[in-house]
């Protein structure tokens, strides 16, 4: 993680960078890493739609599961246990049967 202070500005105001020195295998190294605050805002936007997608993939699935009706309520809890495994960004917080 880079810290405010370290970032410096660009020509172009859009830009920031940071440099950072190591050494790998005795050479001497430099790094230079870019940052865009315009891109960062972009991919945060798309990070969104793509967590929406996720859980709503995940609530259409389980309402079909919830659809099917099971014979018992052991078979109904394996379901779920399954479906929890497939959906690991889902939690259930509460389950009756």
């Amino acid at each position: 993680m880079v810290s405010d202070e370290e970032w410096k500005p660009c020509n172009d105001p859009r830009y920031k960078y940071a440099i950072f020195v190591s050494s790998y295998a005795n050479t001497p190294q430099k790094w230079f890493l870019y940052h865009s605050t315009e891109l960062h805002k972009r991919q945060d936007a798309k990070d969104v739609e793509k967590m929406e997608r996720s859980l709503k993939k995940g609530q259409t699935s389980l309402h079909s599961l919830l659809d099917k009706g099971f014979a018992c309520e052991e078979d109904a809890r394996l379901a779920i246990e399954r479906w929890l495994k497939k959906h690991p960004c889902c939690i259930a917080t509460r389950t009756e049967f």
